[in-house]
């Protein structure tokens, strides 16, 4: 196996929470959360989901429509690995 941290100056790791909500106006809007708990649970997200639409917390951008749910939720994670370029000669 490669040993990509053997090149790298620095190796960062994120994850992001994305929830993919829809509108009444068939758009669809997605809300980034960073760094979600490692244990959290899809019912959780869920109740998150059906509390944002209830109170109307986000409005889609043609004539302010109204979001109906939620269609995804999946967590994306990033590998980042920055390089000191100066000292590759």
């Amino acid at each position: 196996m490669f040993d990509i941290q053997r090149f790298a100056d620095t190796v960062e790791s994120s994850e992001v929470l994305q929830t993919k909500f829809t509108f009444a106006d068939e758009d669809t809007r997605t809300v980034n959360i960073p760094d979600p708990r490692a244990d959290i649970e899809p019912t959780e997200i869920q109740e998150l989901s059906e509390w944002i639409v209830a109170n109307n917390v986000l409005l889609g951008d043609v004539g302010l429509a109204n979001s109906t749910g939620i269609e995804s939720a999946v967590i994306v994670g990033t590998t980042r690995v920055r390089l000191d370029i100066k000292s590759i000669a």
